[in-house]
């Protein structure tokens, strides 16, 4: 595979799910300001449950039938046809969230296929999502939501995803590391469960602080999708372990002071964000073969995330805490995923993963 290739699909997959989170969130901030139909939680439990949580199971079906180009397309194609139900909320919101989860489970599988267990182009692919979703609530706030734009866009972007895909035959979309059968899985759960509560702890701190620099509602999603973009990109070259650790303890600090220099907290957003391409980069290692399976769980744990902070308090002391969590239980994730790697691969598999993971 030459790499060309990789960073173009992952930049056209990326651009798509900028339009596909902008086209979705327009179309929930719309439903909450009306909010005629549901309670304003009801919508966004029924949004999060088929927006996220179906992404685990449904990442695990596309991987088995192999198609993630298709699945893919059938999301953009949802995602249009629910954007243009405004009228009819309830279904139109339900269909939306499903094309919703199809396409980041297509996406992701075709994306982290494509990365050769590397974080670089999975960080290219769902830095733009963040822009997408700031997009859809400025639209949303406004009251406007240009379901014939959304529509015309993402049905172009379906034909020319499913052009690309069978451009992409003469290209390996597996991941050709294979784990051999090993009775290492209590380690592997470790693994799973240590990573997977990293990315819930991100989003609840990535949500606190943000809803603290309301301010700066330009600046936070341009830093969390540069953060998204370049945390791959460097993990990949001073290497996963060492560089998301110190990314992690440099946030923590600054969020801190963002109560008094909000531009800090911008900051550690940023260095905070560059954690989520090296998740998605271990848990894909992790499920060789199953790439939908691995984005799906990395989303399951993002929702339960969102869960979760609907209890507890938005404060400095909570975001502190949670921060120090994440990267405390992201150090142990990692040191335990190195030692499963050096356990369960072969002597050539785990040679070849090393030049990936200094």
């Amino acid at each position: 595979m030459k790499i060309n290739n990789g960073w173009y699909y992952a930049a056209l997959y990326g651009v798509v799910h900028l339009l596909v989170d902008a086209a979705s969130i327009s179309f929930y901030c719309l439903l909450l300001r009306q909010a005629t139909f549901a309670e304003p939680l009801t919508v966004f439990l029924l949004y999060a449950v088929f927006a996220f949580v179906m992404q685990a199971p449904l990442g695990y079906l596309t991987d088995r039938l192999g198609q993630s180009v298709i699945v893919t397309v059938l999301g953009c194609l949802l995602v249009a046809a629910g954007a243009c139900l405004p009228t009819i909320p309830l279904l139109g919101l339900l269909i939306l969230g499903l094309g919703n989860a199809l396409f980041h489970v297509g996406g992701g599988s075709v994306t982290l296929s494509l990365s050769q267990c590397r974080a670089t182009l999975p960080g290219i692919f769902v830095a733009p999502g963040t822009l997408g979703v700031a997009i859809g609530v400025a639209l949303g706030v406004a009251n406007f939501h240009p379901a014939l734009l959304f529509a015309l866009l993402l049905v172009g972007a379906a034909f020319v995803i499913l052009l690309n895909g069978y451009s992409m035959r003469h290209i390996s979309t597996t991941n050709t590391t294979q784990v051999p059968q090993s009775q290492s899985w209590g380690l592997f759960s470790a693994v799973v469960l240590l990573l997977g509560s990293t990315v819930a702890l991100r989003q609840i701190v990535g949500g606190f602080e943000s809803a603290s620099l309301k301010e700066w509602l330009y600046a936070v999603p341009a830093a969390v999708c540069l953060g998204k973009s370049l945390g791959g990109i460097f993990a990949d070259r001073f290497g996963w372990h060492r560089f998301t650790v110190m990314m992690l303890l440099l946030s923590i600090p600054l969020f801190w002071w963002s109560s008094n220099f909000p531009l800090l907290g911008v900051v550690g957003l940023f260095c905070f964000s560059m954690s989520m391409p090296v998740t998605l980069a271990a848990l894909s290692v992790l499920f060789p073969g199953l790439p939908g399976t691995a984005f799906g769980l990395a989303s399951l744990a993002l929702a339960l995330g969102a869960f979760i902070a609907l209890s507890l308090p938005d404060d400095r002391l909570t975001v502190l805490l949670l921060g120090c969590l994440a990267t405390y239980l992201f150090h142990y994730g990692m040191v335990w995923y190195n030692r499963y790697v050096q356990t369960t691969f072969s002597i050539y598999e785990k040679t070849n993963h090393e030049k990936t993971i200094p």
